[in-house]
């Protein structure tokens, strides 16, 4: 710890784009935080943390007993689109979406109830279909970290 740098760390919206990016393949996170020889967490472990919780607070659904959704595929590696990862449940289907403005969804139309879609923690979200795509209006949002948008699944 004491021969770290702000550059040896993940920002609180870096490591939540990696545990949705993790979440959604179905993998589990471990995080490697651990005290100075004064028994305390360092102080940019703790702001990344700190950033975790603050997005976790109104993000956890997308995030907790998800599984992948094979119906849908992840974009924004090297493809030119925008940031998005994908998890669901029983009755939810979450895009977690690290832009804002016109973002395209790559899902089954069919997967998802695209009327129903919201943004979590609270505000509306326009989505289209267009074949096979959804594309989405994503909101500009002073929140840290990527925003995610819940559809009821079919």
């Amino acid at each position: 710890n004491q021969m770290e740098d702000a550059d040896s760390y993940m920002t609180g919206p870096e490591a939540v784009k990696l545990l949705a990016d993790v979440v959604s393949m179905g993998g589990n996170l471990l995080l490697d935080i651990g005290p100075d020889a004064a028994g305390r967490i360092p102080e940019l472990q703790r702001q990344c943390l700190e950033g975790m919780a603050d997005w976790m607070d109104v993000n956890s659904p997308s995030i907790h007993d998800v599984e992948p959704v094979p119906e849908a595929s992840p974009s924004g590696e090297g493809d030119g689109e925008p940031w998005v990862r994908w998890a669901g449940d029983g009755k939810s289907v979450y895009a977690v979406v690290d832009a804002a403005g016109r973002v395209p969804l790559r899902i089954d139309a069919g997967a998802v109830d695209v009327d129903s879609a919201t943004i979590l923690g609270g505000g509306s979200v326009v989505v289209e279909a267009d074949g096979d795509m959804l594309t989405a209006e994503i909101p500009a949002t002073d929140v840290a970290g990527p925003q995610v948008v819940r559809f009821a699944r079919h």
